[in-house]
């Protein structure tokens, strides 16, 4: 019963702060760039691979990257933007349907020909932009806003029409399209073609899917009546292009938790006597879990929850106990949930906290890992 009370301080409390704290699972990494400002004037540095997927309206760049605070930089100083040598963003002017005003955005560079094509976020929206003729024409897709009963229109192929005007047979292509960058760079690149421009397309730049494995020695000796110990091993894959706050693990542990207490007796003579009853408790368990971490930071607190496969040995003073023996009652499926602490050390090392529930509720377990 006490490891219960002690599950409840510990874990409503973590819940409420989640909601606060969670961010990026990974690391953010620093990407090389080059900025040139309104006055020409030309800055060599580093952005953040978190920030680079969704550039539009302003950068934070560093000069070096050992410097601690950024620079911000918005649409009205920058002009280009070149990252890793390859990838150009410039700034846009042009008008939203749903909008009196021209504005400005930050365009990374998709296609380039006679007509060329950018992609940008407006409102949390992706939006096309192809430039020709020294003008910048705005694709976005109809979308249903939350809240309103009606579509939005968004005319995006009035807007491609009039940007590739001067052929009826593309016009019949757009006519024909479902909104989708492959499309739009289709239909782009055969209008260039009919005007003798070549199209060069320049790929997305992606996260490659990130692998660690884990190997973590924990323990807990919560008094001289209750202790426990466990080994942990775990496979975790992140998708960071899919989401950088949660990664997939794929474990293989092994727990030996141990109690002991005073009984007493009452024997046939009406004499009262006490013995100890020890009791040890063997889990072994391979569980697939999804973990959220929370602050990107080299210290990251995480809640984590999934399903895992048990297998579970109960002895009372070297007897069977409550698990009976036999591979069919020993094993079984159940949930896995639980909060932690994750803190980096030195290189591939870190330690660890974590409190959790998996076929029993565990102590509060402290201990060091190494990755690979």
């Amino acid at each position: 019963m006490n490891r219960v009370r002690i599950s409840k301080k510990l874990f409503l409390p973590l819940l409420l702060i989640i909601p606060f704290f969670i961010k990026a699972q990974l690391r953010d990494e620093y990407l090389k760039a080059n900025i040139v400002l309104k006055n020409n004037e030309r800055k060599t540095g580093f952005i953040s691979n978190v920030q680079f997927a969704k550039i539009s309206s302003h950068i934070d760049f560093k000069q070096t990257l050992q410097d601690k605070k950024t620079i911000k930089y918005d649409t009205s100083q920058i002009n280009e933007i070149l990252v890793e040598d390859s990838i150009e963003y410039k700034v846009l002017r042009y008008k939203p349907e749903l909008s009196k005003d021209t504005i400005r955005a930050i365009g990374r560079l998709i296609l380039k020909g006679k007509a060329s094509l950018y992609k940008t976020f407006y409102r949390g929206g992706e939006v096309y932009i192809v430039s020709n003729n020294g003008k910048f024409y705005p694709l976005q897709n109809d979308e249903l806003v939350v809240g309103d009963n009606e579509i939005t229109h968004y005319y995006y192929k009035s807007y491609f029409k009039e940007a590739l005007i001067g052929y009826d047979d593309i016009g019949v292509e757009i006519d024909k399209m479902v909104f989708g960058e492959k499309e739009i760079v289709r239909i782009i690149s055969a209008y260039n073609e009919k005007l003798s421009s070549k199209s060069i397309l320049f790929p997305v730049h992606r996260d490659k899917i990130k692998h660690f494995v884990f190997v973590d020695v924990e323990g807990m000796i919560k008094n001289s009546n209750e202790s426990e110990f466990g080994i942990q091993g775990t496979y975790r894959i992140y998708f960071p292009n899919q989401s950088r706050s949660t990664s997939i693990n794929i474990g293989l542990n092994y727990y030996s938790y141990k109690f002991s207490n005073q009984l007493d007796s009452f024997s046939t003579s009406g004499v009262f006597t006490m013995y100890n009853q020890a009791k040890t408790q063997t889990l072994i368990s391979l569980p697939i879990t999804i973990q959220q971490n929370i602050l990107n930071r080299s210290f990251r607190p995480y809640v984590l929850f999934g399903e895992d496969l048990t297998w579970v040995s109960d002895v009372i003073n070297s007897n069977k106990g409550a698990y009976e023996q036999g591979v069919q009652n020993n094993l079984g499926l159940g949930i896995v949930f639980g909060v932690g602490i994750e803190a980096d050390l030195a290189t591939k090392f870190r330690v660890k906290g974590e409190y959790k529930h998996e076929s029993y509720t565990h102590l509060l377990l402290l201990g060091l890992g190494y990755y690979f």
